[in-house]
């Protein structure tokens, strides 16, 4: 199972989304990549029952987003990044 989770847009080059490690223990990172600088995009994370774990805008100005997730319980999670044009989801297994 790989601790690096690589996402990238197939049709395009200008994104690309890296999520680490997976499995996470305490703190996940989020890597995105963009050609475009007014672009709008928000960070959902859901616990398999559907609870909002977290759920904020991604900062543009800083490429990598560090999410503290030491309280949470150990199960699969939902990651779901929307950019208004698209949504990419990603399951992400916390230990």
């Amino acid at each position: 199972f790989s601790q690096y989770t690589e996402v990238t847009n197939p049709g395009s080059d200008e994104n690309e989304i890296n999520i680490y490690p997976n499995p996470v223990r305490d703190q996940l990172n989020i890597r995105y990549l963009t050609n475009k600088s007014n672009e709008s995009i928000n960070i959902e994370i859901l616990s398999i029952d559907g609870k909002i774990m977290y759920n904020q805008a991604f900062d543009l100005n800083n490429s990598t987003q560090s999410i503290h997730t030491g309280s949470w319980s150990r199960g699969i999670y939902l990651l779901r990044f929307n950019n208004g044009s698209e949504v990419i989801s990603k399951k992400i297994i916390k230990n």
